[in-house]
């Protein structure tokens, strides 16, 4: 069996060992105990905060249920305007056929969209202002006539 050798006069939060290797068990100094305590096996990954406005975090796990890796991952999304749908409008008609360069267009999720009509942004939902339905969208009331319609999406990438 394997002897540990903790260093001496350690000071309040110290790690030992102070570069764990996967798997390796790691103890951290409790100046309060005035002990060595076990906080598990390290994992190798670095403890901080994963993940902003541009990259995603992607977590690798072993089949233990141990993560073993984290890494961020460059996140560019692709966003695109919907074809206007305001020379439709008649202040009757509810449902429009959503297109992008005149190719009807589901978005996924179907939330994910973001309209405007008559420069305010709706609500979706069936309590809100539309609900989508494959590449159709329901208003809740008719847009009037002379309304303006913008929508945008964040496609696949």
């Amino acid at each position: 069996m394997a002897s540990l050798n903790f260093p001496t006069n350690p000071v309040n939060g110290q790690i030992y060992p102070s570069t764990p290797i996967n798997g390796q068990k790691v103890y951290k100094w409790d100046s309060t105990y005035q002990a060595w305590l076990l906080l598990g096996a390290s994992t190798g990954v670095a403890g901080g905060t994963y993940g902003s406005a541009t990259e995603i975090p992607r977590i690798t796990i072993a089949a233990t249920g141990e993560i073993i890796d984290i890494e961020n991952v460059p996140f560019h999304p692709t966003y695109a305007q919907l074809d206007d749908l305001s020379p439709f409008f008649n202040g009757v008609a509810t449902l429009f056929t959503l297109t992008i360069d005149g190719a009807a267009y589901t978005p996924s999720p179907q939330t994910n969209l973001m309209v405007f009509l008559g420069g305010s942004v709706q609500t979706p939902g069936p309590s809100g202002s539309y609900v989508v339905t494959g590449d159709t969208i329901v208003f809740s009331a008719p847009p009037p006539l002379g309304a303006s319609f913008y929508a945008t999406t964040v496609l696949p990438a």
